[in-house]
């Protein structure tokens, strides 16, 4: 609800959607434009195409329409926000990995997922900071883990499909998959081959 009336108080007439109204973006290293809210992927049609996850967003909707009232955004704009909230956001985490909110951070939610990440991510209060764990040349090179990547590899995969709507390709994965480690036979999701290696976001 609170990022629905914040888009609205970004928003003007002289733009298509609310989504747009997410402010002028945070800038990334390396890349010549701002990151937007409007640039985050929603997955709005991966949501909707699963029924149980439909469902319940339905339910959130409606409870969203006794708060907000007139205000409210229709259906399909509501998918787009909360699709880009749960595909892009942070669970914010204490020293015991406790989580204690959620969050949406433009620039650093442009890092893509490997189960062999080369940067992990921490937060004090809701800063959040990114650190380094191996050698990278640019922010191409820097992957995060979504998951728990100790889990073996039918596990992330299932969570990772669940969740985000694609199947991690890494090395990790792609080798056990090789061995026939790999038990699960999820078909990919996935739209375009820039996802190959690992997922993408750009």
């Amino acid at each position: 609800m609170r990022a629905i009336l914040k888009l609205k108080c970004g928003y003007n007439q002289n733009m298509k959607s609310i989504v747009e109204g997410g402010g002028t973006g945070d800038y990334v290293p390396t890349y010549n434009k701002k990151r937007q809210f409007q640039d985050l992927l929603s997955h709005k049609n991966d949501f909707l195409k699963n029924q149980e996850k439909k469902e319940a967003l339905k339910i959130i909707y409606s409870e969203l329409e006794d708060f907000l009232e007139d205000q409210t955004p229709d259906f399909d704009e509501f998918m787009e926000v909360i699709g880009r909230l749960y595909i892009n956001g942070f669970e914010i985490c204490d020293d015991f990995m406790e989580t204690y909110g959620w969050g949406i951070y433009l620039g650093p939610s442009i890092m893509d997922h490997s189960c062999q990440p080369t940067a992990e991510v921490s937060f004090d209060g809701n800063m959040l900071t990114v650190t380094s764990i191996k050698d990278v040349e640019d922010l191409s090179e820097v992957y995060i883990s979504y998951c728990d990547s100790t889990q073996p590899t039918p596990i992330r995969q299932e969570e990772l499909y669940s969740m985000y709507f694609f199947m991690c390709a890494c090395c990790k994965c792609s080798h056990s998959a090789h061995h026939g480690k790999h038990g699960t036979n999820i078909a990919s999701n996935n739209k375009n081959s820039s996802r190959k290696k690992n997922h993408k976001k750009k």
